[in-house]
């Protein structure tokens, strides 16, 4: 139940801050929020909403028709990788998608797969997150250390330091 929301929030704030010509993942403004980053507190501005994101019959999660989660908004702000917007060709955004269940480098690099999967990677430039052991701009996220992801194709790369 944890992962659901935390999916539903992440792709929630990749679609409420990415435009048409930007693409933002939850994971580029992870260096901006922290204590004396010019973003600090954006994650606490946006609280998810309980009564939504844990509406309906919990053994209707996830079935087609019938989880009572779909087309609604939960809100909360992450900024941790898993979330990202999904862009038609043009690059017009058309929504976006948030994986959660395992490393944020992990469901950052399911999220990009899933995208591309879908014919929605068509993002304004690249939005590709950097993986660091000391993140210090947009961008880029603390590496996890546990099977981390290091291919631009996934949507993350390591980068040295």
């Amino acid at each position: 139940l944890g992962s659901r929301v935390i999916s539903a929030q992440k792709a929630f704030t990749a679609n409420a801050f990415s435009l048409n010509s930007l693409s933002l993942p939850t994971g580029a403004v992870y260096a901006a929020v922290q204590p004396g980053g010019s973003l600090f507190g954006l994650q606490f501005s946006n609280p998810v909403d309980g009564a939504t994101a844990y509406d309906g019959n919990p053994r209707d999660y996830g079935r087609l028709n019938r989880d009572p989660l779909v087309g609604k908004r939960i809100g909360g702000v992450n900024v941790f990788g898993g979330g990202i917007a999904l862009y038609k060709t043009g690059p017009i955004k058309v929504g976006a998608v948030g994986a959660s269940g395992d490393t944020s480098c992990r469901d950052a690099a399911f999220a990009y797969k899933l995208r591309a999967n879908l014919g929605l990677a068509n993002p304004p430039g690249s939005d590709v997150l950097t993986l660091k052991a000391a993140p210090s701009g947009l961008f880029q996220q603390p590496l996890c250390g546990v099977n981390d992801p290091n291919d631009p194709a996934f949507g993350v790369i390591q980068a040295a330091e």
